[in-house]
């Protein structure tokens, strides 16, 4: 029951945390192969965000807290468990507004990898990433990462989901058919584009 109003709360736009009163995520043991997750976010000084584990793969329900913050605080690092598909989901929250978005993903953690979640606020859109960044100058998105959100589903199935291989939607693209640029391009990124 909490996680359909949890959504609900997703779908209209929330005006308070939807993470408030979930149980958090029950990390492996530091001495079991577990992979590390990281979270960050650049979001405007009133908005937060959180991260959510979907313990239900199929139907995107049974969320636990995986971990909250701002753009001045990182959420601390987790250990998430291997070898077995999990559900993150990414969300933005402004409680000043009816204003809310959120990404969805799945994915097989494998052990002594570091992943992570980042997300920004452009405009009105909200682009999400996950990537593998075990070798930081060369995140890549996992193998097997699924996209499980569409224009008006939010829980795509397993099978019908998209397999992402973009390095980063955070570098530019599309968000609800509206171009997103990079938020921290500047002038210099766009030298040599126009010829005279």
């Amino acid at each position: 029951m909490l996680s359909l109003a949890l959504a609900a709360g997703l779908m209209s736009g929330c005006a308070t945390e939807p993470a408030q009163g979930l149980p958090s995520l029950a990390q492996p043991e530091v001495s079991a192969p577990h992979a590390r997750l990281l979270m960050r976010a650049n979001v405007a000084p009133n908005q937060r965000f959180i991260v959510l584990q979907q313990q239900d793969n199929n139907s995107c329900t049974q969320p636990v807290l995986v971990g909250r913050g701002t753009a001045q605080q990182a959420a601390s690092p987790v250990r998430l468990p291997v070898g077995q598909l999990v559900t993150l989901e990414f969300v933005i929250v402004t409680p000043s507004t009816k204003h809310g978005c959120a990404s969805r993903w799945s994915f097989t953690p494998r052990a002594g990898q570091t992943y992570l979640v980042q997300g920004a606020t452009v405009g009105t859109a909200c682009p999400a990433v996950l990537v593998d960044v075990t070798t930081p100058d060369r995140p890549s998105p996992p193998p097997d990462l699924l996209n499980r959100v569409a224009p008006g589903q939010n829980c795509l199935p397993l099978d019908k989901s998209l397999r992402l291989n973009v390095n980063s939607a955070i570098q530019g693209g599309q968000h609800n058919g509206e171009a997103v640029l990079n938020p921290n391009a500047t002038t210099r990124d766009l030298e040599g584009l126009i010829k005279r």
